[in-house]
């Protein structure tokens, strides 16, 4: 009888929202590969942005909250990218690349579509069109309840955008400061629990679309292969993206996004494994409590904010000898 055959691997990259300071700073101490990685992406945040990222990620408490897009953005990018080296050094490669928001920029760095440097100058362009140009501030709201909660706010809930359903009982929305703190009040009296995501910007929302042609713009500087050379997945279009292009981009990042059903769309080709290529195992979260996820599909988150990430490494690579 022949063995079954091992789960396809996807690595799937998150976004803003996910971001803390200190992370991915054990293995940064602890590995070599995502120590030189992140390192490389120091030199090139401190050319194109003027400071140290390695001053301001580790340099602040893990408790302070890390929302400055400024600093954000080129981080996420530069764990992510350290993260996806770090698992290829360690003989673990994917299948298919899954991105969402932002970490549709890493996935596309790690097909081949631009050079990690390249990735990096274009997320500190667009964190400065982004803070330039959009409309007022705003923010995003992670909701612990099922979408109908939304019928049961007021104008609130009328005047916020909702991003996305991450699994049965978690949405995000997104809208202005006056209108979140509404809706934080509406919620908490109907008992709904609620977090505040560390970001300053209602990202997926009209009210990003004001810095899109300077971003549009500022983009006539890189250079980008465009066809990926792994499968790459988007959570705006819940398919394979066949050109990545800051036209691209510039959607992902003001539309909404849909990873439940990418998810679906990824679960009737087969069971996978998901490597959470994040900082805070939030894609590994997501998976996990989808129920379109086969008995077969296994998440497997590496860094988190509890600092185990060499354990939760290690972790994978047993699992993956185990199946070879």
């Amino acid at each position: 009888m022949n063995a079954p055959v091992r789960p396809r691997i996807v690595f799937v990259f998150s976004g803003q929202g996910a971001q803390y300071y200190q992370m991915g700073r054990d293995l940064y101490e602890a590995h070599p590969v995502f120590r030189r990685v992140f390192d490389e992406a120091e030199t090139v945040v401190q050319e194109a942005a003027g400071f140290s990222l390695l001053g301001r990620v580790f340099g602040a408490p893990a408790s302070q909250p890390m929302d400055d897009l400024a600093t954000t953005h080129p981080a996420l990018v530069a764990v992510g990218l350290a993260l996806y080296e770090t698992l290829r050094s360690e003989g673990v490669t994917p299948d298919l690349l899954l991105g969402s928001s932002l970490g549709e920029l890493v996935a596309a760095t790690a097909a081949g579509c631009c050079t990690p440097a390249t990735a990096l100058r274009f997320a500190v362009a667009h964190a400065r069109c982004v803070v330039e140009h959009s409309a007022g501030d705003g923010g995003m709201l992670a909701v612990l309840g099922p979408l109908t909660t939304l019928q049961r706010l007021g104008d609130g809930g009328r005047e916020a955008y909702l991003v996305g359903e991450n699994f049965p009982g978690h949405f995000t929305i997104s809208g202005s400061n006056a209108v979140l703190a509404r809706i934080e009040a509406e919620l908490a009296a109907l008992g709904v629990t609620f977090v505040r995501l560390p970001v300053r910007t209602a990202f997926h929302s009209p009210l990003v679309q004001a810095s899109t042609a300077p971003f549009l713009a500022a983009c006539k500087q890189f250079e980008f292969a465009w066809t990926p050379r792994i499968p790459l997945v988007s959570t705006l279009t819940t398919g394979r993206v066949g050109r990545f292009t800051p036209e691209h981009f510039a959607a992902v990042v003001a539309g909404p996004l849909r990873f439940r059903d990418t998810l679906l769309a990824l679960e009737r080709e087969g069971p996978a494994y998901y490597v959470d290529c994040g900082p805070a195992g939030t894609m590994a979260t997501f998976v996990k409590h989808n129920p379109e996820a086969s008995a077969r599909s296994l998440p497997f988150p590496i860094l988190t904010p509890f600092r185990n990430g060499r354990r939760n490494l290690d972790k994978l690579i047993d699992q993956l000898r185990a199946q070879t």
